[in-house]
């Protein structure tokens, strides 16, 4: 079915015109050229002439016409009714333009014969493994279809490809985190669909090409399905028809997985990325999923979430990343995945300190060395509200980017004041300006500090935040000591600061906060 909008798409280096229009949606199956004297037309037909073809007609009526306009004074007393006409320039060629049109028609024939074929093949396929190799054999390339988490749901082993990163990867059975951040680094530099319009992936760890199309379900993203140009080339393969092969995948997975989980073969990574995402609909199927895993072995735990944005292995293929993962944190255990473009790690731990500091030590040597940072919750004991404790994490990352923080770990409970204030600021229902709570003491010192260019307020912040300690005050702020305190006690003297007095060092304290988060 061609609508009219593709069809005055495709014929716009012939300059049409509307001449004659009325209002409704256009669509043809056929095509068809105007013969002389013609007296009636069909409404599921497009046709093509000459002006001059239309002969001593008085009225159209339920048409669509593409006319060249081959002499002045046409169509002049005619009437129209429920009818399109579009002219085009004396000097066009209506057989060129027939062409042209009927080369849409045949795309569209070929993409609904296809169609079909697809249908067939997603009737005779029960699993994703058949699945799979029916695309393949389709699309005569290799295909994958990946997790959201870029584990390997199936691929195909019948047709297949010499490419070393995608044979290990299907014989791994997932992503290295490596791999992933390869991707991401791409993602990062391209424009990427945000459906499932297939693009092309090219990385520096291989020669060949993939075409990728992001598989959905209810809006809710499932996975990829991935073809490896190594075969035949992909750029005769219509992007629409991929679409709807993507689409064929997108019940099959769910679908699969759910069998899965009904016959308690749970997945301790499907698990955890259905907790994140909220999609287990309560605690009672919460707890069947979970006494199928090992999760429910340790008591307490702690999550990371991995920024890998800057993180660039030497080798894409190597695990290093899970593997360090599980040296650092051996016991109780770690368990890892790929979530929202970062590494999220579910850490078991031993008490309510959280972390060892054995274990954070290693933690942050390995970060500092492999261009990495993480965000860490606070501990927790219950998996259901994992979708609470990512928050935090995600949170304590974003913060301390906006503070400019040093460090590779950063733990939530170290942002949670800064996390209250930005989530009152931001409220659509409270629009709160932070300035008005800030106490009067910083405010006039503040405003002396613009008038007089002075640095008071950064001192008094640095002294604060150094326990009232002169020599790393002095060294926080590369001054001398004797500076410091030539600060302090002009301070006191020109704002009455009673350093001695615990409440107000807290609303002098409270009030930076307050104006730090107004300005992020």
């Amino acid at each position: 079915m061609i609508s009219l909008a593709q069809i005055l798409d495709e014929t716009t280096p012939f300059l049409p015109h509307i001449m004659v229009y009325a209002k409704g949606f256009r669509s043809f199956f056929n095509l068809s050229f105007v013969t002389k004297g013609q007296l009636s037309f069909a409404e599921d037909t497009l046709y093509i002439g000459l002006a001059s073809q239309i002969g001593e007609l008085h009225s159209i009526e339920n048409a669509v016409l593409l006319l060249v306009i081959d002499s002045d004074h046409l169509l002049t007393g005619v009437s129209f009714e429920n009818t399109v006409i579009v002219g085009y320039p004396r000097e066009t060629d209506s057989f060129q333009m027939f062409n042209k049109i009927k080369s849409l028609f045949y795309k569209e024939w070929d993409f609904l014969n296809y169609s079909v074929k697809l249908l067939d093949i997603f009737v005779k396929c029960d699993n994703l493994n058949s699945l799979v190799e029916m695309i393949a054999s389709f699309v005569h390339n290799p295909v994958q279809i990946m997790h959201s988490s870029y584990k390997v749901l199936a691929y195909s082993k019948l047709c297949k490809g010499d490419d070393a990163p995608w044979n290990e990867t299907n014989e791994r059975g997932y992503f290295t985190y490596e791999y992933t951040s390869a991707i991401y680094r791409f993602n990062a530099s391209s424009v990427i669909p945000k459906d499932n319009t297939p693009y092309y992936l090219k990385l520096d760890i291989s020669p060949l090409r993939r075409l990728i199309s992001k598989i959905y379900l209810n809006g809710v993203h499932l996975g990829y399905l991935v073809t490896l140009e190594t075969n035949q080339t992909l750029g005769t393969l219509d992007k629409e028809l991929y679409k709807l092969i993507s689409n064929l995948c997108a019940k099959t997975i769910k679908s699969e997985l759910k069998m899965l989980t009904h016959k308690g073969y749970e997945n301790t990574e499907y698990l955890l990325i259905d907790l994140l995402e909220g999609a287990i609909a309560n605690r009672s199927i919460y707890l069947n999923r979970i006494k199928n895993t090992n999760l429910n072995k340790s008591v307490l735990f702690q999550l990371i979430s991995i920024d890998i944005e800057k993180y660039a292995h030497e080798d894409a293929t190597d695990n290093f990343l899970k593997r360090s993962l599980k040296d650092i944190f051996p016991i109780p255990r770690v368990w890892s995945l790929y979530y929202h473009d970062r590494v999220v790690a579910l850490i078991g731990v031993k008490s309510d300190d959280g972390i060892s500091d054995t274990a954070r030590r290693l933690l942050d040597n390995f970060f500092q060395e492999n261009s990495l940072c993480a965000g860490v919750s606070d501990v927790f004991s219950d998996l259901y509200n994992l979708p609470l404790f990512y928050r935090q994490t995600t949170s304590a990352l974003r913060i301390s980017s906006l503070l400019q923080t040093d460090g590779t770990v950063f733990d939530y409970d170290d942002f949670k004041f800064y996390d209250m204030l930005l989530t009152v600021r931001n409220s659509e229902n409270l629009k709160i300006d932070l300035n008005q709570y800030s106490c009067l003491t910083i405010m006039q010192i503040q405003a002396y500090d613009k008038k007089h260019g002075t640095d008071y307020f950064k001192t008094l912040w640095t002294y604060l935040n150094t326990d009232k300690n002169l020599t790393r005050t002095a060294q926080a702020l590369y001054i001398h000591k004797n500076t410091a305190a030539y600060r302090i006690n002009k301070l006191k003297q020109l704002f009455g600061i009673d350093m001695e007095n615990n409440f107000a060092l807290f609303k002098l304290y409270y009030s930076y906060l307050l104006l730090t988060c107004a300005e992020l």
